[in-house]
């Protein structure tokens, strides 16, 4: 009874406090601190019914007002925004700022540690002379070194900086010659880094032996500064010498990647850089393991070899690294192997790309997006290009600040990614329209520029599209009803719609591309033509070109012969091929050859054209003739390797059965035997040290693999047939009853059979690190 009789007081009293706390400001004195209280005492003295009436009423009515003037106050600040416009971006760009790239970002010169608050703005070179000047006033006035009459003159101030020094070395006590007085440990980097910027690389050499000879501990920077000069320049006994001579024990991690770098530099181009790759499992032998950008920087000259070797070899040592030396790889590596990713394997790249990004939590950098774009891309395969633009997209739109400025720009690598995949899916609207971007990008604002490789893709895509008029297809229908209009009619309309089509795509003057893409093989061809014509016009005076920078090699005119291979008619094709190249001053390739007799050989043209493909044919092979002497001479520079030769010749044996010469597709067939004969497929390279997978501990070779030994191709097998390549012979023999002509196919397709299933076993008999056969 009692505890519910104080239960009630306090919520009386709770109440009165909640009343108060609500009154308008206006009220809040008239209404008592304590109202249960107050009214208990007012009831006692009087009548209490009365009195108790008239005070509730007025309490409650103080209350409903107190709380009506509160919703009031709380609705009009409702309708004040408590931060403006400006104020609150303001805040958002703090919360959204994005810092530059790190591949943008420009490195800034620390300052010396002998500079004062002056000096901190000056770059790197005047204060090593500031410094050096410093010096060179201590020794001169502070000690009696001899003047220029007896020694004579240096000239410049690093050497007259070592005479002195040298002078004090001769004629004083080190013992008792104060050098850290007169040269701090700090003026040692900047004497040497003036002598190798002037190129005096010997000067800094004799300052880093005065140094050891005064006792003074040599800094690493200056050390490092003479080291890295002789690894440049690939003189390994030089960098080895120094490294003996003046580090006392273990080197750092930046002497260990200057000594395999100098490795590295002085491997033969085109080979493997054995001694670098050897030199650094030698340091994770010690513990000693090098740093990631040795690792990325051996890896990328793996990765530049044109052998399907270094690049097994490239991902070996990534996956090998990750094992024995860093764990965590960083953004650039990621975006290095991306790129290596082959056209095959674009779900490798998906999963390194979600590696870094989401596991490893690394932000991308624009060369990681552009990698993973471009790994997509090739594939060719439409759901790995779409995630291509997506993710181009989110490179694009996903990185934004408080005002809408994207992180990354487009750059032209991003472009020529994105038209990698579109031209391997024969999508010639979204190429038009991707090169549409690249002119206004180009005219919006500085960076984007429309190069050789830009233009090539293009013209690959017109050489891949595939119009959907043909007149081939067509046909005239007698008896058409009245009033309906024929084909003819129909086509007319058409053409008169495109013409009249507004807008353009590529900004030209006085030419426009439609919106709508060719209709047909002849506008393909023109439209193309027009484009080579904006390359090809003169650039002196040409107000406000975009294809102004676009080069003219050898491979942008091979990509628009192929849109005349793949569209015009052969004789249009060959008179061009005659004319194109000595009229640019431009050298052919073997790709110009393969590709001209494979057009040649196969495609519409074979049908309707086979007497103009057979002259052509031969005045391609009349030219070839030549450069295979060449190659096979061993003459550097051809361009040709063996699966070119291999596609040359089953053009050329495809052609001659084409015309019904069996005969001689026979006798050409004998040639190539002759030349290439089978039992040469036999004999494999000697495999590389580095290869072997023969299980050793501390072995100069990768401890983990990502290939196998028969999952890396063999780029030295010699030229060869299949029965693919000459399957149309067979046919044809067949057809003619000629038995020892089918007998002689038959033996030589499973000669070269059998010399390449012989080859594959030493290989890996030889991969195993037993002996070949």
């Amino acid at each position: 009874m009692h505890v519910d009789v104080f239960r009630g007081r306090c919520f009386a009293r709770h109440m009165s406090q909640a009343a108060v706390a609500y009154a308008a400001p206006e009220d809040v004195e008239s209404v008592p601190v304590n109202n249960t209280l107050y009214g208990r005492r007012k009831r006692r003295g009087s009548n209490g019914l009365a009195v108790r009436q008239g005070s509730a009423l007025s309490d409650l009515d103080r209350r409903v007002e107190a709380l009506k003037n509160t919703v009031l106050v709380e609705e009009s600040m409702m309708d004040v925004p408590p931060y403006t416009e400006q104020q609150l971006l303001s805040i958002y760009e703090d919360l959204l700022a994005v810092p530059k790239p790190e591949e943008e970002q420009a490195p800034t010169p620390a300052p010396t540690p002998h500079a004062d608050a002056s000096e901190v703005s000056v770059n790197v070179e005047e204060l090593d002379r500031i410094a050096l000047e410093k010096v060179s006033g201590r020794l001169l006035f502070e000690t009696d070194f001899p003047s220029t009459s007896e020694v004579v003159a240096p000239s410049s101030i690093v050497d007259r900086l070592l005479s002195q020094l040298q002078y004090f070395m001769d004629n004083t006590e080190r013992s008792t010659f104060p050098i850290k007085k007169y040269v701090r440990p700090s003026d040692w980097p900047s004497l040497v880094r003036t002598a190798v910027r002037d190129g005096d690389i010997q000067a800094g050499e004799r300052a880093l032996f005065l140094a050891d000879q005064f006792g003074v501990a040599i800094p690493e920077e200056a050390m490092n500064e003479v080291l890295n000069f002789y690894a440049r320049a690939g003189d390994v006994h030089k960098v080895e010498s120094l490294m003996h001579q003046l580090i006392k024990g273990d080197p750092t991690e930046s002497q260990r990647h200057i000594h395999i770098k100098a490795h590295l530099a002085s491997t033969p181009p085109q080979t493997m850089p054995e001694a670098a790759l050897s030199l650094l499992h030698a340091y994770e032998s010690r513990a000693l393991p090098a740093p990631m950008r040795t690792y990325t920087r051996c890896i990328t000259a793996l990765l530049s070899l044109p052998s399907a070797a270094a690049r097994a070899h490239a991902w070996d040592l990534f996956a090998h690294m990750r094992y024995a030396a860093h764990p965590q790889p960083d953004a650039l590596l990621y975006a290095l192997m991306i790129r290596a990713c082959p056209p095959d394997e674009p779900q490798r790249a998906l999963d390194l790309w979600a590696e870094m990004t989401l596991d490893a939590r690394l932000e991308p950098t624009r060369g990681a997006y552009n990698a993973a774009i471009r790994a997509l891309a090739r594939s060719g395969e439409e759901a790995y290009v779409r995630e291509a633009f997506r993710l181009a997209r989110e490179m694009m739109d996903g990185w934004r600040d408080a005002r809408g400025v994207p992180r990354f720009e487009p750059d032209e690598r991003t472009f020529c990614a994105l038209l990698e995949g579109a031209k391997r899916l024969g999508d010639l609207a979204r190429v038009r329209w991707i090169l549409a971007e690249m002119v206004k990008e180009r005219e919006g604002r500085e960076g984007v520029v429309i190069g050789e490789e830009v233009m090539m893709h293009v013209f690959h895509a017109y050489a891949a599209y595939r119009p959907p008029f043909k007149r081939t297809d067509t046909r005239i229908v007698e008896g058409e009803r009245e009033g309906e209009p024929s084909g003819a009619e129909e086509r007319g309309e058409e053409e008169a719609a495109q013409q009249h089509e507004p807008g353009p795509v590529v900004a030209s003057e006085g030419k426009t591309l439609s919106h709508v893409p060719p209709q047909s093989h002849g506008e393909t061809v023109r439209e193309a033509a027009f484009l080579f014509s904006r390359i090809t016009e003169p650039r002196d005076g040409a107000p406000r070109n975009p294809f102004a920078a676009v080069a003219l090699t050898t491979r942008l005119l091979n990509s628009y012969l192929s849109v005349h291979f793949a569209h015009a008619p052969l004789a249009d094709a060959r008179a061009l091929w005659r004319t194109l190249f000595a009229a640019h001053g431009v050298q052919k390739s073997a790709r110009t050859y393969v590709e001209a007799l494979e057009c040649c050989a196969g495609g519409r043209q074979r049908k309707r054209e086979k007497g103009e493909a057979a002259a052509f044919a031969r005045e391609i092979w009349r030219e070839w003739r030549g450069v295979e002497a060449r190659w096979r001479q061993g003459e550097e520079g051809t361009g040709v390797h063996p699966r070119m030769v291999e596609r040359m010749h089953a053009a050329m044996i495809r052609v001659i059965t084409s015309a019904g010469a069996l005969d001689d597709a026979l006798l050409h067939l004998a040639a190539f035997v002759h030349l290439y004969p089978p039992h040469a497929l036999r004999e494999p390279p000697p495999p590389s040290p580095l290869r072997s997978t023969r299980t050793a501990l501390d072995a100069p070779r990768p401890l983990v693999r990502l290939a196998g030994v028969t999952e890396v191709g063999d780029d030295g097998v010699p030229p060869l047939l299949t029965f693919a390549d000459v399957e149309l012979l067979h046919h044809r023999l067949v057809a003619a009853g000629d038995r020892e002509g089918i007998a002689y196919v038959k033996w030589v397709c499973k000669a070269y059979e059998g010399a390449l299933r012989e080859r594959r076993e030493r290989v890996m008999r030889a991969g195993r690190g037993g002996e070949a056969a």
